[in-house]
């Protein structure tokens, strides 16, 4: 088999696992990047862990500012994981993961 054949087999079954959309559905509405915490918290509920991941520095033209990074999980039903990312109150990611 080549080579190429063989990397981009495994790279598939790595991404299997865990997949990356801009949207999700929630029950009270559709969450999408640049989302803040108020309206997921509004569509989605609370989240069921909330897990912070401390601060990143973000530069403003000369001005460099400490941004907050935190991380939502949801478990809705059917098995699958959700982790928001938030970076100073905004989704900027989001990840779906199947249980096994």
């Amino acid at each position: 088999m080549p080579k190429r054949f063989i990397f981009s087999l495994a790279a598939i079954l790595l991404m299997a696992g865990q997949a990356h959309a801009s949207t999700l559905r929630c029950e009270k509405g559709l969450i999408s990047y640049g989302d803040s915490t108020y309206d997921v918290t509004t569509k989605c509920g609370q989240p069921v862990a909330v897990i912070d991941k401390g601060y990143i520095e973000v530069r403003h033209g000369n001005r460099r500012d400490g941004v907050k990074v935190e991380e939502w999980i949801y478990t809705p039903s059917g098995g699958m994981k959700q982790s928001l990312r938030f970076e100073g109150g905004q989704l900027v990611d989001i990840r779906s993961t199947r249980s096994p």
